[in-house]
């Protein structure tokens, strides 16, 4: 079924729609409407992953002169239980088998006992969402994600603007605005690991585009601030900080999982007023490296700052 926050529209209107609301989103922009344009900007998103990409995403037609059959196993030699015009539009998910496994179009019994094998003689399964829709739905979501992460940014919602810019960067990498932003928020957030990010994120939008002034100003602060705080790093180890504490402090995710590796290692070692690693991650709000962290069996029960 749909998502239940989206009213559905037609599979040819997904994209036109996702650009009309992108342009609201715009223009609430231009007058500093924060909320506004994050709002519309999100429900094109919505639009185009969930409902284009989402629930069209999963829809194959049948496409030929003969009939598709439908087996109750995915096996030319099970039992026909059905047969699909030419037309015929089905739900369902593909394996490597090259079988599709049809879903119940009533959204309510999941996955039936009936298979179509994607091709055979005379007909063809193939995807409603075509590969020209999938390439200017992937334009679509990064200019959208790339606004979101201004808006981010605008609000100061560091790690909000760095998952959109990972959103722009997974579909074009070589995004320098995207690298911008995401390394701005790092900047902001003045973790180590993050500012060596944004370093390296500068750098590559500087090969990108190399007359931005920003990028390269931009550039000279991270390299001074990495500077500064792995200057204030060395001075804490040798304060009797934990290698792992401060790795999981200032989100240093290789080497916290470098040092997770290591036998040496004791992962609930403590540092000064008694922070370990996990009570520094959760306490900066490091979810990647808290998870880590958990499921290499940290305890969640160690004294922590102040017992």
């Amino acid at each position: 079924p749909a998502p239940a926050s989206i009213q559905m529209p037609a599979l040819k209107d997904c994209l036109p729609l996702a650009e009309v609301t992108k342009e609201l989103g715009n223009a609430a922009f231009l007058k500093g409407n924060l909320d506004a344009a994050a709002a519309k900007y999100e429900d094109a998103v919505r639009l185009v992953e969930e409902v284009l990409l989402g629930h069209y995403g999963r829809h194959w037609q049948v496409t030929g002169e003969a009939e598709a059959p439908v087996r109750q196993e995915p096996s030319l030699q099970a039992t026909v239980v059905d047969r699909l015009k030419a037309g015929t539009q089905v739900r369902g998910e593909s394996n490597r088998d090259e079988w599709l496994h049809v879903e119940d179009p009533n959204g309510i019994r999941g996955f039936l006992d009936a298979w179509v094998p994607l091709s055979g003689d005379g007909w063809r399964l193939e995807h409603v969402v075509t590969d020209e829709m999938v390439e200017k739905a992937g334009k679509v979501r990064a200019a959208l994600h790339l606004n979101l992460s201004q808006v981010s940014l605008k609000r100061k919602q560091w790690h909000e603007a760095i998952v959109h810019a990972d959103a722009v960067l997974s579909i074009d990498p070589d995004s320098a605005k995207a690298l911008f932003r995401r390394a701005v928020a790092g900047i902001n957030i003045a973790s180590v690991g993050r500012v060596e990010q944004a370093c390296a994120d500068l750098l590559r939008a500087s090969k990108v585009d190399p007359s931005s002034r920003e990028v390269h100003d931009g550039l000279v602060e991270a390299r001074a601030m990495l500077a500064s705080l792995q200057q204030q790093l060395k001075e804490a180890e040798a304060k009797g900080w934990p290698p792992l504490v401060l790795a999981a402090r200032e989100e240093c995710e290789q080497e916290v999982v470098g040092l997770l590796a290591s036998p040496a290692s004791d992962i609930d070692m403590q540092g000064p007023e008694g922070w370990t690693a996990l009570a520094a991650a959760t306490d900066q709000g490091h979810t990647r490296i808290t998870g880590a962290l958990l499921a290499a069996r940290a305890s969640a029960d160690a004294p922590g700052p102040g017992g």
